[in-house]
């Protein structure tokens, strides 16, 4: 009796200690055999009893959203406003925005130089088509809009010279030239004066190169010269004779040019003329005119200028968001 309980307390012992290393013990006819603990099978749930779970779970869920919302609509519409107040504040601090408030402010003019030449436009497009040459219309427009920083909502941009630096006219004046350096623009889609294709009359590249907008274009000098950089003080003396006589230019630069004492802000516009060559009438929105101008001009200048800049898209990102930096 005493062996038997001596055999008996040595097996104990020998288990605990098994179980402190790591292994356990198990008692066949040929003795004790150590096996590790990390080879035992443990029981796992079947596959039922978890998709089980996972569905009660989830119609716990549904039961209690399902439940709020019935319970506490205004409390539910209340944070969910507070929800989206906070994502709208997140997407502007980090100045994620589909449109900028103050960058087209040009779109919509109200000064009576600009009024006074839509009327005059308008009154244009009335005179009959048949007495109408090939695109001796106005009839489409391409805006290059010109800012010295990105995203300058408070319009504002350091002086003395703000965008009458030599490198920043340079700089607009090669943004334009992907548009009338193509063939396809003067020989087929530029407006026409007495026939000709004119350097464009609307352009602040043209007022501070100093070409006559009666220049053809082929022939004026910042055409042929692939912009070349115009002398500063040059630059000076154009703007300062602009700006004593800001009336008559206040449609290329922003309002407070002339009483800051230069500008931060600037634009262009290129005209397409129609009708187009073999047609008899001015080009309407989406008309076959509009679709080859937009596929043979329209398309191709705008692949070139968003490479020019390096602009790129994104899922769920214009690549509009990128601004096409150049110049000073």
């Amino acid at each position: 009796m005493a062996a038997a309980e001596s055999t008996a307390s040595a097996r104990v012992a020998d288990e605990e200690a098994a179980a402190a290393s790591g292994t356990t013990t198990s008692t066949m006819k040929g003795g004790a055999e150590a096996v590790p603990a990390s080879s035992r099978r443990l029981p796992t749930a079947s596959f039922k009893s978890i998709r089980a779970f996972i569905r009660t779970k989830k119609t716990q869920w549904i039961d209690f959203f399902t439940g709020v919302i019935v319970d506490r609509p205004w409390t539910v519409l209340w944070w969910t406003f507070v929800a989206f107040a906070i994502c709208m504040g997140l997407v502007i601090a980090v100045g994620t925005k589909q449109t900028v408030p103050s960058e087209y402010e040009w779109e919509k003019p109200f000064d009576k130089f600009s009024m006074r030449r839509d009327m005059i436009r308008d009154a244009e497009d009335q005179v009959d088509a048949a007495f109408l040459p090939e695109r001796a219309d106005q009839t489409y427009e391409w805006y290059f809009f010109y800012d010295a920083d990105p995203r300058n909502h408070a319009n504002k941009c350091e002086g003395p010279l703000g965008l009458t630096n030599a490198l920043d006219i340079q700089a607009m004046c090669e943004a334009e030239r992907e548009i009338w350096r193509r063939d396809k623009y003067v020989d087929k889609f530029c407006f026409l004066e007495d026939g000709v294709c004119r350097t464009p009359s609307d352009s602040v590249v043209t007022l501070m190169y100093g070409e006559d907008p009666s220049t053809p274009l082929v022939e004026a000098n910042y055409f042929t010269q692939n912009c070349p950089l115009l002398d500063q003080a040059e630059i000076d003396a154009r703007w300062a004779m602009m700006r004593d006589d800001f009336a008559s230019y206040n449609f290329y630069f922003d309002e407070n040019a002339a009483r800051r004492g230069w500008p931060c802000k600037a634009r262009s516009l290129l005209y397409v003329g129609t009708p187009l060559a073999g047609k008899d009438e001015v080009s309407e929105w989406d008309d076959r005119q509009y679709n080859k101008i937009k596929k043979q001009l329209i398309n191709r200048a705008h692949s070139d200028l968003i490479a020019k800049y390096n602009m790129k898209a994104a899922p769920l990102r214009s690549v509009y968001l990128d601004r096409a930096r150049a110049g000073e």
